[in-house]
């Protein structure tokens, strides 16, 4: 029996990282994506890893019985970027013009900038700017949040709270809150950095100049 009889005799996974399979579409073989009642993603079989993913893929799967599973919210691009014989089965719901190999690798490349640009830099290969940048903002905004930040607004509330339509009412990750100024709150928050107090304008200030005037 040769190694490709055994790849195609794997069976689709019973179980996942997610709970029991519920659905599963064979990709090609020993490669599967499958849904549970709350999550999904896809499975590649350990006999088949070696020959389709790089080691910089499968450090971004988790491991699961026999097979390596890559969760459906953003690490099952890393898997299928690697695979470009599953596309055709991938995406076969999708518009004629929007399953060419071109369009899905440039759709796939922009998703693996925004959320996996480590496993790109891990392969010699450039994440695009936009994307990237906007991962590093999230990136730089968690820690801050892990760090408790006294300068990392987490939550903002306006007029209902404030009494003013000019006034903002934020909390920063120390669970301190503060007043800003409607106009710079929203310059800051369309801004691509992490939002910041010391980039707002104190309300209190501006509260004072106009009780002075």
């Amino acid at each position: 029996m040769t190694t490709d009889d055994v790849t195609t005799e794997v069976c689709a996974p019973r179980f996942s990282p997610w709970g029991p399979v519920q659905s599963s579409t064979r990709l090609t073989d020993g490669v599967w994506s499958v849904g549970t009642s709350t999550h999904g993603g896809v499975m590649v079989h350990c006999s088949v890893t070696e020959k389709l993913l790089s080691p910089a893929a499968l450090a971004c799967g988790q491991y699961h019985g026999a097979f390596v599973a890559y969760e459906e919210d953003s690490a099952w691009v890393v898997a299928v970027f690697e695979m470009p014989q599953v596309w055709p089965v991938a995406f076969a719901h999708r518009p004629e013009a929007e399953r060419t190999d071109e369009a899905i690798r440039a759709e796939l490349l922009a998703s693996l900038s925004r959320w996996k640009p480590e496993y790109l830099l891990a392969r010699g290969l450039t994440p695009e700017a936009k994307h990237y940048a906007r991962y590093l903002v999230s990136h730089e905004t968690e820690q801050r949040r892990a760090a408790h930040d006294p300068d990392l607004i987490v939550c903002a509330e306006g007029a209902h709270r404030t009494g003013r339509a000019d006034v903002v009412l934020v909390t920063t990750a120390d669970e301190h809150q503060h007043r800003v100024t409607t106009a710079s709150y929203y310059a800051v928050m369309h801004n691509s950095s992490p939002l910041l107090l010391s980039a707002c304008v104190s309300a209190v200030d501006e509260l004072v100049v106009e009780a002075v005037a």
